[in-house]
């Protein structure tokens, strides 16, 4: 037993030397003056955007005031009304450059992908590269400039990554900045990298030629299984390492964090299984070796519990054109509530839908995420869409409650 301990007190040490020198290297690149090019090409800059983050105003701004000199910025919303949009509107008076595209609900993949998509249509006729951005970081003046180098001096595909500004010394806060300090530094070892979908580049010829359009189309996430294809299509993506986007995190809610862990680990198990191996090595390898102790207390809630009856009065006012509704970004819905409402929605399909004919339709299936508010009371709805052609045509809709899983409508 003490052999085995000694064995792997060993392992630790190296496995922690070995990342920090990989954290020194990176933040050398990260400390290096801006990338300067003769010719910077044309570049198109994508920010789906959704929800209402509260430094959303602010990453957008930042990404606007980019020192790139061939900048074609675009903010993808998926409606007119939600609050990004209202944002999106209010900078284009200040920077006239910018265009606002509203992308419509997704069908067949995730709204996320929907919006990068409909991005890329309304620039690639105008652009050689094209970069990806989230709408909730906020970016050095020279980001864009670091962020696509790698593609303008000849490689394919390239990506950033973000770290994380703690603004207050919680348990869970300075765990999240820890979780993305290492993913960080994974993504600085060339076995581990891949697309990053916050901070991404393409060359333009590229993303046609390895058909990322087609790909996105009937996919849920814009990064993670893109990577996979990539790889083993036989392409390499570079990682700039000193294309680095900030994170604010201020009393990080337990939740919050689990959720996004949730999304880091099932993501990789599905889509590039021996990276979740190898991960799982690494956390076994950086587990102490004895520890006691008993289960945490669950973090109390600050949301007054809401009845059945009252939740579904919120949604009876929605229903009647007397309440409105917040698109809900697909990274605030968790891998676990997602998968329940739609092994839900798909049960309750095969028992109704009797004949399917031929499906005919090129992406039968999406969801879309939003929530619905009153008097200060809150439920999450997800809508689910599918569509098929036998001897007409044919669709089914329902609106579930992500927390409860009631069905509170079925077309």
């Amino acid at each position: 037993m003490g052999t085995t301990f000694f064995v792997l007190a060993l392992l630790q040490c190296a496995l922690l030397f070995f990342l920090s020198r990989v954290g020194s290297r990176l933040d050398r690149e990260e400390r290096k003056p801006a990338p300067q090019r003769t010719h910077w090409p044309r570049t198109g800059l994508i920010v789906p955007a959704g929800g209402n983050h509260p430094r959303m105003r602010e990453a957008l701004e930042s990404l606007l005031k980019q020192d790139y000199p061939a900048l074609y910025p675009v903010i993808v919303t998926a409606t007119a009304d939600e609050p990004a949009a209202g944002i999106a509107r209010e900078l284009q008076a200040r920077y006239p450059q910018l265009r606002h595209v509203v992308a419509g609900f997704a069908k067949g993949c995730g709204q996320k992908n929907h919006n990068s998509l409909k991005g890329v249509e309304a620039v690639e006729d105008e652009v050689e590269l094209l970069a990806f951005c989230d709408s909730t970081h906020i970016a050095p003046r020279d980001f864009i400039r670091r962020l696509v180098a790698p593609v303008v001096d000849g490689e394919d595909f390239s990506t950033g990554y973000h770290k994380v500004v703690a603004r207050d010394t919680g348990i869970v806060t300075m765990a999240y900045a820890l979780c993305v300090q290492l993913m960080r530094y994974l993504q600085g070892i060339s076995s581990f990298t891949q697309l990053w979908g916050g901070a991404m580049c393409f060359r333009l010829s590229a993303f046609r030629r390895y058909g990322v359009r087609e790909f996105w189309m009937s996919n849920v996430v814009d990064d993670c299984s893109l990577a996979d294809r990539l790889i083993h299509l036989g392409a390499r993506i570079r990682l700039s390492g000193d294309a680095v986007l900030m994170t604010e995190a201020r009393e990080h809610d337990l939740g919050v964090w689990h959720h996004w862990m949730d999304r880091q680990i099932l993501f990789l198990k599905f889509c590039i299984p021996y990276q979740w191996v190898l991960l799982g090595v690494l956390a076994c390898l950086m587990l102490p070796l004895l520890f006691t102790g008993r289960e945490p207390e669950p973090a109390p809630s600050t949301e007054r519990e809401l009845t059945s009856a009252r939740r579904a009065e919120i949604y009876s006012l929605f229903a009647a054109d007397e309440l409105g509704f917040t698109h809900l970004d697909e990274d605030e819905v968790g891998n676990e509530d997602y998968v329940k409402c739609v092994r839900l929605a798909n049960t309750v399909r095969g028992i109704l839908v009797m004949d399917e004919g031929e499906t005919r339709v090129d992406n039968p299936f999406g969801t879309n995420f939003y929530t619905l508010s009153d008097d200060g009371d809150t439920i999450r709805i997800m809508e689910y869409y599918y569509e098929w052609t036998a001897d007409w045509h044919n669709w089914l809709t329902m609106h579930i409650d992500i927390d409860t899983g009631e069905i509170y409508y079925l077309y």
